[in-house]
């Protein structure tokens, strides 16, 4: 058994974590619920396979989710027991790689300087923004307010340079002409458009300068002034799209919409039940088109959902030390994101809040906000702070 599960293991090093699951999985809660000699063959016969598999096709995810099709399909060769629920988190968790490695795929194919390295053939029918056409007509028609932040929502964001200072004009961000001359890169603009880029805090929250840090890579002693900014009068109806997920896992989006279908399905049996209505199957009908409206509402918002989530887990990711510090590099990593916010641009969306990838470098989460008008937020003089980082 240890010498088929040590194969298993090393079947594709590509995927090292997915084939570890399977293994700890088949270790802990198959194997004493097996015939060991029947699951080791078993084993052996899956491992000899798929290596054969392996050296024709190359490593794909796709080979550990045969690999548990198998063994699941074949379970009673060597166990009584029904094994569905055990290998049920496997099947998820590969289901989910392959999305994420879908979106992944997605993200670097918007990207033009690698679309060029993919044959036509390669190429996905629907591109990412093709698919964020089909978000916009199909989900955010019914359910915008799931999706569309208003600005006014905002009410603690903040900004910080390197230095002491204390005018108005001192924390805004540079110029275009500045930007250009000094090779400024950043996540959703090219040099030649201005953004204004906020940490959106929370007042109650302990972190709100450690991801202001973290996100100007601020280091042990520098000296620094922040500011809070309050959004434009003009702006405070403005929408702002989310795409920070952060702190929502996947489960929490499927326990949601499991839990509003459970509620709505009581709804309509209270209904019936209040109003004595005799249960035939038309008078069922009749209740749940009376909610077919929030029913809608429901699917749209769970399925965007988990659109987004699945789009943010793969794009926000930190740049290694060299993209962080080539301005090519940076360049090269951010076009994805340069050609995204004009996207929502056109869409007359005023920003982007997303997660801080330098706070999950320190397994901690933090949230970032982007406006496409830098007259959209100011910055309170009355607010300035002169902090050195300790």
């Amino acid at each position: 058994m240890f010498i088929e599960l040590d194969k298993l293991e090393k079947l594709m090093p590509r995927y090292p974590d997915s084939l570890r699951f399977l293994s700890k999985t088949i270790r802990n809660k198959v194997w004493n619920v097996s015939n060991e000699e029947s699951l080791a063959k078993m084993l052996s016969i899956c491992n000899c396979l798929y290596s054969i598999l392996i050296d024709v096709i190359g490593e794909d995810l796709e080979i550990i989710e045969q690999y548990v099709y198998v063994l699941e399909k074949n379970s009673d060769r060597y166990s009584t027991y029904n094994l569905n629920s055990i290998y049920a988190p496997i099947r998820a968790h590969i289901s989910e790689c392959i999305t994420h490695n879908m979106v992944k795929e997605h993200w670097r194919q918007l990207n033009p300087y690698f679309r060029k390295e993919y044959a036509r053939e390669d190429l996905f029918k629907k591109s990412l923004i093709d698919l964020l056409d089909d978000f916009f007509q199909n989900i955010i028609t019914i359910c915008p307010d799931e999706f569309l932040i208003p600005l006014s929502n905002f009410n603690y964001l903040i900004r910080g340079r390197r230095g002491k200072w204390k005018l108005a004009q001192d924390l805004v961000p540079p110029s275009i002409e500045f930007a250009l001359a000094n090779n400024i890169v950043n996540r959703w603009n090219p040099p030649e458009k201005r953004y204004l880029y906020l940490v959106n805090g929370n007042q109650n929250s302990q972190n709100n300068d450690d991801v202001c840090f973290e996100e100007m890579r601020i280091q042990e002693n520098e000296i620094l002034t922040i500011a809070n900014f309050d959004v434009a009068t003009l702006a405070l109806h403005k929408k702002i799209f989310n795409l920070d997920f952060d702190d929502i896992s996947r489960k929490e989006i499927f326990d949601f919409v499991n839990n509003e279908k459970q509620k709505q399905v009581q709804d309509v049996i209270e209904q019936i039940y209040i109003q004595n209505i005799t249960a035939t199957k038309e008078n069922i009908e009749n209740q749940i088109k009376l909610n077919s409206k929030e029913t809608k509402k429901l699917i749209s918002s769970f399925c965007g959902k988990l659109l987004l989530k699945e789009i943010c887990d793969a794009i926000f990711t930190p740049l290694d030390h060299n993209e962080d510090n080539d301005s090519v590099l940076k360049d090269q990593c951010y076009k994805s994101f340069h050609i995204l916010a004009e996207y929502f641009e056109k869409k007359n969306i005023a920003g982007i809040v997303f997660p801080s990838t330098r706070m999950r470098l320190l397994n901690q989460t933090g949230s970032n906000l982007v406006l496409f008008s830098v007259g959209d937020a100011a910055p309170n003089i009355d607010t300035y702070r002169i902090i050195q980082k300790q």
